[in-house]
């Protein structure tokens, strides 16, 4: 047996260890196809090698088109759509830098939460607790690479769904400015704030993903000089559990006590605007999914549908003013952080929740932790969680943010910061 289909034989072995879970985890996990496709990379290693990601595994969220396979967006009423007839830009980017697709993960019904719950497949749980809630909505995406089953996982981020899994289960996960990598052949939530990006158990890791499915590469050289850091006074930092604000604050020092550059800066205006991505995405997703509304009634996950309908009445004039709004969160966010090289906040304002808590408190656990994340996409911005190191509790969640069209100089950031935190 090749190396890489020795590889992937022991990641499926794995898979099959884990019982019910790999189901709550997967939706779709070809045996014979993921061991062909290895066989084939393994004959092709002498010319084939030298690929960025020649040999490594990514899971694919059920939100990417892949020739021959359904795209259900975690929905029954999608169960029945026909197969894609061509890979998405992003997913043939993918193999054409030789990775090896394994397996489509599962997440939040049309990836329209945070929390991560799925009630048709199941919630698969975190990998530190199996009862606290994995991060949503690229659920399985995150899990694949925390069970040592995938190198890499292929997510969305409309409002934290890369970076809140990756948060709850002690990954690095990216948010890419939402331009920079091509939406060509994913299911949409709303175009207006639908990013990609990956997930890896290392910040290089991302970097070369990133380098692979971006439009354009970077470099993100580490620069020569102590970075400048923002710091929120507020907005990313009130009402913080207090567990979490502790750890924000040991990173913080840690950096500083490194030579960096600390400013606090205020955030503050950006509370009130945050509405219209709550209520853009509703409207959006609401007009793509307005033949289907019936059937979610009966067969669909009434928190998702509860979502949809926040934007029932709303006009043409009402939505052309959250248009307005979020340019000016845009505008202030920019001005802002301007003189920095990139803004630090915890990735989510609470420690990580019960999946019994969210399935009777499912709007306070939600909002909670949507929180932070939310922020990055109203301003249209990029950011990325690392995970932090806490002595007897799981690693605590760090994001390093910047604005639009900011990624290298962010991801060059991250560089610097990761090896004083982690």
């Amino acid at each position: 047996m090749g190396q890489i289909k020795d590889k992937a034989a022991r990641a499926l072995d794995k898979a099959k260890a884990l019982g019910d879970e790999r189901n709550r985890i997967f939706v779709e996990l070809n045996e014979a196809r993921i061991l062909a496709d290895a066989a084939a990379l393994d004959a092709a290693r002498g010319s084939n090698q030298s690929l960025p990601l020649y040999g490594l595994t990514v899971s694919i969220k059920d939100l990417f088109n892949e020739a021959g396979k359904r795209t259900t967006a975690g929905s029954k009423v999608l169960a029945n759509v026909q197969p894609a007839r061509h890979d998405a830009e992003v997913i043939a980017r993918l193999k054409a830098a030789g990775a090896l697709t394994f397996g489509r993960t599962s997440q939040t019904e049309f990836a329209y939460s945070g929390v991560g719950q799925n009630p048709h497949h199941g919630t698969p749980g975190c990998i530190f607790d199996k009862t606290l809630v994995p991060g949503g909505s690229s659920s399985g995406a995150g899990l694949s690479v925390a069970h040592g089953l995938c190198d890499i996982a292929m997510g969305t981020d409309t409002g934290g769904s890369v970076r809140l899994p990756a948060a709850i289960n002690g990954l690095y996960g990216f948010k890419p400015s939402a331009q920079t990598v091509s939406l060509e052949g994913v299911h949409p939530l709303s175009p207006s704030y639908d990013s990609i990006g990956p997930l890896a158990g290392s910040l290089e890791l991302v970097i070369t993903t990133l380098n692979v499915i971006r439009s354009e590469p970077l470099e993100a050289a580490i620069p020569d000089r102590p970075l400048k850091l923002a710091i929120p006074e507020d907005t990313f930092t009130d009402d913080l559990d207090e567990t979490v604000a502790l750890a924000f604050h040991e990173a913080v020092q840690k950096l500083s006590d490194a030579g960096h550059e600390i400013h606090l800066v205020s955030f503050t205006e950006l509370v009130d605007l945050t509405r219209a991505l709550r209520l853009t995405v509703s409207a959006e997703a609401q007009a793509f999914y307005q033949d289907y509304l019936e059937a979610l009634k009966t067969d669909g996950d009434p928190h998702v549908l509860a979502r949809l309908h926040q934007s029932d009445g709303l006009t043409a004039a009402d939505i052309a003013k959250l248009h307005e709004d979020r340019q000016t969160a845009i505008t202030l966010f920019n001005e802002r952080l301007a003189p920095f090289d990139a803004l630090l906040a915890p990735t989510v304002k609470c420690e990580r929740q019960s999946i019994a808590r969210a399935e009777t408190d499912f709007d306070a656990v939600n909002g909670a932790m949507l929180r932070n994340t939310t922020y990055i996409n109203l301003v249209d911005g990029c950011g990325m969680n690392i995970p932090t190191a806490r002595a007897d509790m799981p690693p605590a969640a760090l994001m390093v943010c910047g604005a639009n069209g900011q990624d290298e100089a962010v991801l060059a950031a991250c560089r610097v910061i990761d090896p004083l935190v982690r």
